[in-house]
């Protein structure tokens, strides 16, 4: 893999965007990336209710920055890596960036042996037991959607305390 050495790093990365945004103010930036958005038929604004109120912003520059995140994290990269990559500092502000798929989700309970049929700790609970929590961590899984996941999620952790 091709490194710039640590001595020659200097300067901007993208040194025209970056006088543009100096010079012009980051609305030019943004401009240009909702502009591409839109080009890629990606819809960057949504009306809000109520007369009078302008268009709201759902997709710009601003969500590269949460689409990075989130597809690094979900990558497995470590939180340390994430968090230098796109400049946070504190973790409050990293998981406001941070959105987890429903496929993440299902994906990382299926690594949940424990709670698995057949598996020692789940054959050491009492029979009556057992089922019950094997039925009732199956049934939130399959509940699991993009609008409940929060939910849902809170009723797993306490499903499996």
């Amino acid at each position: 893999m091709l490194e710039t050495p640590p001595r020659d790093r200097q300067g901007y990365i993208l040194p025209g965007l970056a006088k543009l945004y100096i010079e012009g103010g980051a609305h030019e930036v943004s401009d240009i990336v909702k502009k591409h958005l839109t080009n890629c038929g990606i819809k960057t604004t949504k009306d809000r209710k109520g007369p009078g109120i302008r268009k709201v912003a759902v997709a710009g520059f601003h969500s590269l920055r949460h689409s990075t995140v989130s597809l690094l994290r979900e990558a497995g990269a470590p939180l340390s890596v994430t968090m230098s990559i796109v400049g946070h500092s504190s973790l409050a502000t990293h998981d406001t960036y941070t959105h987890t798929n429903i496929a993440a989700m299902r994906q990382a309970m299926n690594t949940m042996p424990s709670i698995l049929p057949g598996s020692a700790s789940v054959k050491a609970l009492p029979s009556g037991l057992q089922a019950t929590r094997e039925e009732k961590i199956s049934a939130l899984v399959k509940r699991l959607n993009e609008k409940n996941w929060k939910t849902v999620k809170k009723e797993l952790i306490a499903a499996l305390n």
